[in-house]
């Protein structure tokens, strides 16, 4: 029938898109849209021009109509109709029909007739109007925006419209003018927002080359000499203050608080002179590589399509982080998918991209610096965050990537396993929470269990065996490198961990620091098995080989230590 040139439009649009090199999706999406018009044209041809001699319908619309009217009849097939039509008018238009009323209704009937009437419905229509007034040159007096008739006499530069108006707005001298639109009463306890559309300026796109880069160099690190003390220095005295509660107490003969640093007084904590110092290496801003890695960053998201409004750069010692700003209605994850084409762009080993950075509206792109500078471990250990740091083992483990000190807490994650592939720092790692831990801990505060399998990586620390390690009595060495001294040694510590259990339920305690506080309070007898309890810190190097040797023998009391310590 007549809808199937429709047909002709179909195979014209494919060979105009093909010429043009569209995309082939696009041709599928108007075959579907088209061979839907024509079903549906096709049934309602055949329905209206039935008794025509024509067939505007075809035979398919002939045969169908035939079998819905037989089956609907009349009205059921116009019904059937009419839900096809508007279905299809709502999804392809997607009109709101909260803002639709009976009053707007009316309006627009009478803009179309006034329109047919007119002749400007042959014409290109503007955009639809939502009222019938000249909007140029808006005024915040009493009239609600609505200028006098005369108004375009006295300013025609300002309100040029008012001459074209089609509509004339007569107004009485006499009397207040009412607003062209009341606004709403307002009850108490509600809030009035203006709705008013304001034109905002899209922000500009950076461009390769012409974008300026904002550079946050790194600020250098507080740092507290050595003769001033740590928090950790002074007596446990001081952290404990005496309680103004009637407390019941098991021991009446002493009354002041209890110092165990009192057995080793005449202890002193290391200096941080021992260690190597690299403050004679500058940390050094390459500004060219800096704008190189811009300029790729911006040009390869423009090559995406994926423009950006700002880029900023912060310093790290091994890394530099770039947060850019998307323009607006960029989707995030469309920058996160392109971490690989960024890095091969870059010539980078490795990027990562944080999209978006928690706390700021920014996307974060992390990229590695060709010259990487070396983290002190002495200025790390000398910094304010860390000599003033109020944690119960406090470890320092680097920088971050706004060059500030990282200190975290030990106690607060019983179980620590670093992991990485050889050469990647991992016996470093280990050997900074052990100084961090020796540097600010008193002897009688911390116990190290050390297992080194390799035998080479911590005999360093069999020197302060006397102080800081724990171990079994007969053992030939403090440091435990025999697998099958690794079991005895692991098995013992589940021993000392429920014998501490068992005095944690009697004190009323629900860890270590809870009971110290009681105990160093003298609010727990000794004579009733009552002790300090230093930390027991347990530290294995290259865990894997240990698992490998012996097995299952290891891996029974590494699952209670790890769920109970």
């Amino acid at each position: 029938g007549l809808p199937s040139f429709i047909f002709v439009f179909i195979l014209g649009k494919i060979g105009i898109n093909t010429i043009r090199e569209k995309p082939f999706k696009e041709n599928i999406s108007m075959f579907w849209t088209g061979f839907l018009v024509l079903l549906f044209s096709s049934i309602l041809f055949d329905f209206v021009f039935h008794n025509n001699g024509f067939p505007y319908g075809g035979a398919f619309g002939k045969a169908t109509t035939t079998w819905l009217l037989n089956f609907l009849g009349k009205i059921g097939l116009i019904a059937l109709l009419a839900f096809m039509a508007l279905t299809a008018f709502v999804w392809s238009n997607n009109p709101n029909f909260n803002e639709l009323t009976f009053q707007k209704i009316i309006q627009n009937i009478r803009f179309f007739f006034e329109d047919v009437f007119s002749g400007r419905i042959f014409y290109k229509r503007k955009k639809p109007r939502t009222r019938r007034t000249a909007t140029a040159g808006r005024s915040t007096s009493s009239t609600g925006g609505l200028l006098p008739r005369n108004s375009s006499e006295t300013n025609n530069s300002t309100s040029p419209a008012l001459e074209t108006s089609e509509t004339e707005l007569e107004i009485t001298p006499s009397g207040n003018l009412a607003p062209a639109d009341e606004a709403p009463e307002i009850k108490k306890g509600q809030l009035a927002f203006d709705l008013e559309k304001k034109e905002r300026q899209k922000p500009q796109t950076l461009r390769s080359g012409d974008a300026e880069l904002e550079i946050t160099a790194p600020q250098p690190t507080p740092i507290i000499p050595d003769d001033e003390p740590n928090e950790s220095n002074t007596t446990l005295t001081s952290d404990y203050k005496e309680t103004t509660l009637e407390i019941q107490t098991e021991n009446k003969l002493h009354t002041e608080p209890y110092d165990p640093t009192l057995d080793l007084s005449s202890y002193e904590h290391p200096v941080t002179s021992l260690l190597d110092d690299y403050s004679d290496l500058n940390f050094e801003i390459d500004r060219q590589e800096l704008e190189q890695n811009k300029d790729q960053i911006i040009e390869t998201l423009l090559n995406y399509k994926i423009e950006i409004v700002k880029i900023k750069a912060t310093i790290g010692p091994t890394v530099t982080l770039y947060e850019i700003v998307p323009a607006p209605g960029v989707r995030i994850s469309k920058i996160k998918n392109l971490e690989d084409d960024i890095a091969l762009s870059l010539s980078a080993m490795g990027i990562r991209i944080i999209a978006p950075i928690p706390g700021k509206g920014t996307i974060g792109i992390e990229v590695a610096n060709k010259k990487t500078q070396i983290v002190s471990l002495k200025e790390l250990l000398q910094s304010e965050k860390y000599k003033r740091a109020k944690m119960d083992l406090p470890i320092v483990l680097g920088k971050t990537i706004q060059n500030e000190v990282f200190v975290a807490d030990l106690a607060k994650m019983p179980h620590l396993l670093i992991a990485g592939a050889t050469g990647q720092g991992k016996s470093v790692g280990i050997n900074v929470i052990l100084m961090s831990l020796l540097y600010k801990k008193h002897p009688s505060q911390i116990k190290l269990v050390l297992i080194d399998p390799k035998k080479v990586e911590l005999f360093p620390y069999s020197k302060i065996e006397n102080h800081f390690l724990a171990y079994l009595p007969g053992l030939d060495e403090p440091i435990v490198t025999d697998v099958t001294k690794v079991v005895h040694t692991l098995n013992s510590l589940l021993i000392e961990m429920d014998s501490r259990y068992d005095l944690l339920k009697k004190a009323r305690a629900r860890n270590i620091r809870e009971y110290n506080d009681k105990f160093v309070q003298r609010r727990l007898n000794p004579n009733n098995g009552h002790r300090f309890m230093p930390f027991i810190i347990l530290v294995v190097d290259e865990f894997a080989d240990l698992i490998m040797t012996a097995g299952k023998e290891v891996e029974l009391p590494i699952g209670r230590l790890a769920q109970l310590s």
